[in-house]
């Protein structure tokens, strides 16, 4: 009894040990989702500098019949805003790849440990239905050896009341 609860607090202690993965593994899961959501807002920002470059280059054109040099300073200016937005998406959006990669090794490892446990409680679990087929052959050899036992006891009482009617013969023979 006292190896069967001791393996029935193995059992719960793997089992909440399981549900600590299981969460943590939809914690990380929801840490994807958020950078997700980060890369698609950086889309759109992309989206939008592209919007002004194109609005800008509308105004470039406009602006070059008024003067070229003033259009051409003002390119420059933009060119370099857009190129600082690009490598900010990228730098963004490499950090994003980055921590994905991460949480889905993170999400794998403990998956492996929860397959892991899961063995565990399977071999436990195989353990105990091993000490309670034993249990069951303890049983079943001690209701065998009662009813030898009863079967022997009912032979003695018979062999007992043969002797009695043999005595009782023996006393009217005498008599």
């Amino acid at each position: 009894d006292k190896l069967l609860a001791s393996e029935r607090e193995k059992l719960h202690e793997l089992q909440r040990l399981t549900q600590e993965m299981y969460t943590f593994g939809e914690d990380a899961a929801e840490e994807v989702k958020y950078l997700e959501g980060q890369v698609r807002l950086n889309d759109h920002a992309l989206g939008d500098t592209r919007e002004m470059v194109q609005e800008l280059e509308r105004s470039l054109a406009d602006k070059e019949k008024k003067s070229k040099e003033d259009a051409e300073t003002q390119a420059a200016y933009w060119e370099q805003a857009v190129a600082e937005q690009e490598q900010e998406f990228q730098n963004k959006l490499f950090l994003a790849e980055d921590a994905e990669e991460r949480a889905k090794r993170t999400i794998e490892e403990k998956n492996h440990a929860i397959c892991w446990q899961q063995q565990q409680i399977d071999e436990l679990d195989d353990k105990i239905t091993s000490q309670k087929n034993k249990i069951n052959q303890l049983d079943d050899t001690v209701a065998s050896q009662q009813n030898q036992i009863a079967s022997q006891q009912r032979q003695i009482a018979d062999q007992q009341a043969k002797l009695d009617e043999l005595d009782a013969v023996d006393m009217i023979q005498l008599d």
